[in-house]
């Protein structure tokens, strides 16, 4: 899974939750690569939790989960990564766990 801003944060533990605005094959229960870019080699692992789907407004105020410190900064990195953005998105999160390498 790719986290181009926000890796980091998921390698310290800060980061348990993302938003994507499409959905993914990702699966409850599957573990997939930390990547800090397309085509960048894992850093780490992470374990998916729970997967759900809501409107983009409903996950601005999981900004802590999400790595942030507020909502506007969440919202900014929404931004760069996706460009222009309609609070009424439908989103897709999911909420991981750091996996203990193998």
């Amino acid at each position: 899974m790719i986290f181009s801003e926000t890796w980091e944060s998921v390698l310290d533990g800060s980061k348990t939750e993302t938003t994507r605005l499409r959905p993914g094959r990702y699966q409850v229960g599957r573990r997939y690569a930390v990547q800090p870019g397309r085509g960048k080699k894992g850093l780490g692992f992470i374990v998916i939790d729970a997967v759900g789907e809501c409107l983009l407004l409903e996950r601005l105020s999981y900004f802590r989960a999400e790595g942030f410190v507020n909502d506007t900064a969440f919202a900014g990195a929404l931004l760069r990564v996706n460009g222009a953005l309609d609070s009424r998105q439908r989103t897709w999160w999911y909420r991981f766990h750091l996996a203990e390498e193998r």
